[in-house]
């Protein structure tokens, strides 16, 4: 009966009338539901919005297809976008615990950017690459505040 009743409820379910932040307010439930099944493990999904996020905020050019050092580029200056998503696990409580690796590459800046559990940014950050001399290292305040690096302010919105 239950099925019956959704599917008839789908039935007339327009996709396109849904805003952009209803619809990733949707896929963070899915993806969740995705992990409690274990039919997904990761969240490829994060590193896309970061990435889409930071070129619409600064006006950047997406790479090329391919292109493996940087993800996006601007007048001649290159950047490396990583994203990562805060949960609520108990595992990941500080900033410490996340990482950025796959980091010794060829780009001018590296952008991070946090986003909750519902895919809204919760807060971008610029580095010179110069502040990297390991592949992998963890986020650490200390990073965060580093006089080099630069907390970017983002539109509210990407609606």
């Amino acid at each position: 009966l239950l099925l019956k009743y959704l599917h008839n409820k789908m039935e007339h379910f327009v996709i396109s009338d849904i805003s952009e932040q209803e619809l990733l307010d949707l896929l963070s439930k899915i993806i969740s539901e995705l992990k409690k099944r274990e039919i997904m493990k990761t969240n490829d999904i994060v590193g896309e919005l970061g990435e889409h996020y930071v070129i619409e905020t600064l006006g950047l050019n997406p790479a090329l297809k391919g292109q493996k050092d940087y993800d996006a580029e601007k007048d001649g200056i290159r950047y490396e976008i990583k994203a990562r998503q805060r949960v609520k696990e108990p595992y990941r409580k500080k900033n410490s615990q996340y990482r950025l690796n796959g980091i010794l590459k060829n780009y001018d800046f590296l952008i991070l950017v946090f986003l909750d559990e519902n895919f809204r940014i919760e807060s971008m950050y610029k580095f010179p690459r110069k502040l990297f001399n390991k592949n992998e290292i963890p986020i650490t305040n200390k990073l965060l505040n580093n006089p080099e690096t630069e907390r970017i302010r983002w539109k509210t919105s990407f609606v």
